[in-house]
């Protein structure tokens, strides 16, 4: 549709927000036939930060060589101005951490989940490179190598039993809900938090002194990728509902291990799949075994179930069936030309496959399934989801939503922005519960 025709008035006058509500210009006066150009001007000057683009009060991208007129802006309209450069936020459960460009960290939200990060405050005023965070604290990197934490104690905001081991050389932190894990430079690793939830590395302690690569994690365990291929977890649940860690079969030929919220499963280089812990999450692929036994590209997850892709983009899953542990309604559609699954953390998978299109299954959390893929989605791009919800950015930049309708899904279908500037919480990551876990929740 055309914008509103302005010949009656030759000047607006319009206001400019950061995304936070901040106001940067109110009631500026602008030329109908003036350029979109001259108004980022003088907000960058308002601001003295260079700005990345101006958003409509409509959710459109204002290119700076469209006038004020053909932009659709009308009088009283304000302004979204989006700063290049924009501050990394993580999070914790009820709490947020904003790094900027600097290195510099601001926290707020509840102090008892890493809302106040007063004792370290020193510390944080630059030179931050990462943030990590589990449920109730949080783990910054330097550049240095060293680490700084705040939040509980008890779940890790204290490293006082591990402070000299933590003074540098650290390059990535990983967690449980409870605990984190840090990898170093020389492939060691320490951990700190609650014994309940992985920070007792004891049992392990001398496989874990080098040479590992990585590290995954579950709600109470950690399992660590080594050079060699082989495989070493610690803390895994024990009981009649788990499978006890395959040791014999993580000896060697790993090349990735993957995480429910409670089971693993290491995808080995001949193309085998092999699976530990909570049967119910996972633990257990025995009904799938041929199938896991060759062949396997790669494993994705959420939070109760796994799906592999093989070869020839088929589809292998297992897991809580409700979660997408059970595909047996879209395997017609899965049994080939699958290339990348994305999931919810509430449980459901989705597909791409090379013809562009979508294929949607699991996701009963609810008690209801998730909703169709909307029939006009083709040649997706990219998918980012919430915890029940997903939305698709098509090559032409429109944004398809489907799942469930409370959390993160919305009745009308968006065609404004890529879906990159999300709401927190928004992961698009292959297995959910990533083997570099973080709290991240985009830029804002």
């Amino acid at each position: 549709a055309k914008p509103p025709r302005l010949a009656a008035m030759e000047h607006v006058r319009l206001s400019v927000v950061l995304p936070s509500g901040s106001a940067v210009l109110d009631g500026v006066e602008m030329p109908t036939d003036g350029l979109v150009a001259q108004l980022q001007r003088q907000v960058q000057s308002a601001l003295g930060k260079h700005i990345a683009t101006l958003i409509s009060a409509r959710g459109v991208l204002l290119q700076s060589g469209m006038s004020i007129a053909a932009a659709g802006l009308r009088e009283g309209d304000v302004v979204t101005a989006v700063v290049a450069a924009l501050p990394t936020i993580f999070s914790t459960d009820k709490a947020f951490a904003s790094m900027a460009t600097d290195g510099s960290v601001v926290t707020w939200g509840m102090d008892t989940f890493g809302g106040d990060s007063s004792a370290v405050r020193e510390q944080l005023t630059c030179d931050v490179r990462h943030i990590h965070s589990n449920r109730a604290a949080f783990a910054a990197v330097k550049t240095d190598g060293s680490v700084v934490t705040w939040g509980p104690a008890e779940v890790g905001g204290d490293i006082s039993p591990v402070r000299e081991q933590l003074a540098g050389g650290v390059k990535h932190v990983y967690s449980t809900y409870r605990a984190f894990a840090a990898l170093k430079d020389d492939g060691s690793v320490v951990t700190w938090g609650d014994p309940l939830y992985g920070s007792d590395s004891g049992s392990v302690r001398e496989h874990l002194a080098s040479g590992v690569r990585t590290i995954c994690s579950t709600v109470h365990a950690f399992a660590a990728l080594k050079d060699s291929g082989s495989v070493v977890s610690w803390n895994e649940p024990d009981g009649e509902m788990a499978i006890q860690t395959p040791a014999d079969q993580l000896t060697s030929g790993v090349r990735k291990v993957c995480s429910t919220d409670l089971a693993f499963a290491a995808i080995k280089g001949d193309g085998s799949v092999v699976t530990w812990g909570d049967t119910r999450w996972g633990g257990d692929s025995s009904k799938v075994a041929a199938e896991l036994a060759e062949g396997v590209q790669d494993v994705y997850s959420n939070s109760r179930a796994f799906a592999a892709v093989k070869h020839g983009g088929s589809v292998v899953t297992w897991g809580f069936k409700e979660h997408g542990g059970d595909s047996g309604e879209v395997q017609a559609q899965i049994a080939g030309g699958v290339e990348k699954i994305y999931s919810t953390y509430g449980g459901a998978f989705a597909a791409v496959k090379a013809d562009g299109t979508v294929v949607s299954w699991g996701g009963l959390r609810y008690r209801e399934k998730s909703l169709a893929v909307p029939e006009e989605l083709r040649n997706v791009r990219e998918i980012f989801t919430t915890e029940s919800a997903f939305a698709a950015v098509g090559q032409d930049g429109r944004v398809f939503t489907w799942g469930h309708k409370e959390p993160g899904r919305r009745q009308r279908r968006s065609t404004g922005a890529a879906a990159e500037r999300r709401a927190p919480r928004l992961f698009h990551q292959p297995c959910f519960r990533s083997c570099q876990k973080q709290r991240r929740i985009g830029h804002l």
